[in-house]
């Protein structure tokens, strides 16, 4: 016999009524950063709002979310919030490997080299590549880019763009505030960090401390240090 809990029964109730019940006139995305309230039509059919859902959390992004919606009953009307779901932590202890570097290689220098037109008609190979590698932890990301003067540069170069550069730090930020909530951005893997990259986090820290993950990631280019032939992958 399975007992369900009230909000598994509400749950399993929205379901069921959702094709004869009138949504909210608003709906909450919480993308981890802020909420952001958007107003649909009530008489929009689920699906189309599920779709609409999607598309807001990832159309421009580089970097695929993972996505959760839940449905609540409320005064006969269906209320929908959508956040980023990641339950389970990325491990700042695997190691990636050159399938990973590759793929990074290839999303930074598209984004890099190519013009707006040609990053959009190539977004589906952006995409999968980014879903190969949306299991590395956001500090791990990074050691990747400061390990290939290469990808320094190409980083360099997307900061230069600044719609492109606004969707990078959309999608990375992102990862940052998942790892944040999940408890698994400790001062241990900083230090590991900042050994590996040789770059001193203390000017850093007051950023991380305060979640500024978009200020934290710009200022981090600006200490990057850079080796020998640094203007050989200037764009």
């Amino acid at each position: 016999m399975h007992v369900f809990s009230k909000k598994m029964r509400l749950t399993l109730m929205s379901l069921m009524l959702i094709p004869t019940m009138p949504f909210a006139k608003e709906i909450i995305l919480d993308q981890g950063y802020g909420e952001e309230v958007i107003v649909i039509s009530e008489d929009q059919p689920f699906s189309e709002v599920v779709d609409y859902l999607a598309l807001n959390f990832s159309e421009n992004d580089v970097m695929p979310r993972k996505i959760q919606m839940d449905v609540y009953l409320e005064n006969d009307r269906i209320l929908m919030k959508a956040a980023s779901n990641n339950n389970t932590n990325r491990d700042y202890n695997a190691a990636w490997s050159q399938n990973d570097m590759e793929d990074l290689t290839f999303i930074l220098g598209t984004m890099a080299k190519s013009s707006l037109i040609s990053i959009a008609t190539q977004r589906s190979a952006l995409k999968r590549a980014g879903e190969r590698i949306d299991h590395l932890h956001p500090l791990r990301f990074l050691e990747m880019i400061f390990s290939s003067e290469e990808l320094k540069a190409y980083v360099s170069a997307v900061r230069n763009k600044s719609f492109v550069w606004k969707e990078f730090l959309r999608g990375l930020g992102g990862s940052f505030e998942d790892e944040s909530k999940n408890k698994n951005l400790t001062s241990e893997q900083l230090k590991d960090f900042s050994k590996r990259t040789s770059i001193d986090l203390t000017p850093l820290m007051p950023l991380i401390k305060e979640k500024k993950w978009k200020e934290f990631v710009n200022l981090l280019v600006d200490h990057v240090p850079r080796g020998g032939d640094t203007k050989r992958y200037d764009m």
